[in-house]
């Protein structure tokens, strides 16, 4: 029997660009940057990036962007979409397959300036040891950004 995001995917891959998915992304985007610093690049991990939509509007805007996800279909989407982009967008823009169980051996503590982690931690029945993962991920005066199914948002980091 799948658990977590597996048991559900077919049912969010039917439902990407619904007005309901739109409207969250582009939230989502317009709060990005509202609490994004101006500069770029930053050093970016989209957690759980699925199909990629801010993992491209980040590397479009110049940033270096990892999207780690576990579902090969979503980054097979992800990576016909950045096929279709300029070169330098898919240049600063990569993928990698893995469970966000396994942060700690995928990413180096202290690797990224800011780490996302949208509509994941409510796959899990405690998302505890994630989020001691994903804190770990953002190096001094970085962010961590997650939010949950329930839309709220909170911000952990260290500096």
């Amino acid at each position: 029997m799948e658990t977590g995001f597996a048991a559900g995917e077919g049912r969010w891959r039917a439902r990407l660009g619904t007005l309901r998915q739109v409207v969250r992304q582009e939230l989502v985007t317009r709060q990005l940057r509202a609490h994004l610093p101006g500069r770029a690049p930053l050093r970016v991990l989209d957690v759980g990036c699925g199909q990629g939509t801010q993992t491209l509007r980040l590397a479009r805007l110049g940033h270096e962007v990892t999207g780690l996800d576990s579902s090969p279909a979503l980054l097979a989407d992800l990576g016909r979409a950045l096929a279709g982009e300029p070169e330098e967008v898919r240049r600063r823009a990569r993928t990698v397959e893995g469970d966000v169980r396994d942060l700690a051996s995928l990413f180096e503590p202290g690797s990224f300036d800011v780490v996302l982690c949208h509509g994941v931690l409510m796959y899990f029945a405690d998302p505890e040891p994630v989020l001691d993962d994903l804190a770990r991920l953002p190096g001094p005066g970085a962010s961590c950004r997650c939010w949950s199914a329930t839309a709220t948002g909170w911000r952990c980091g260290r500096g």
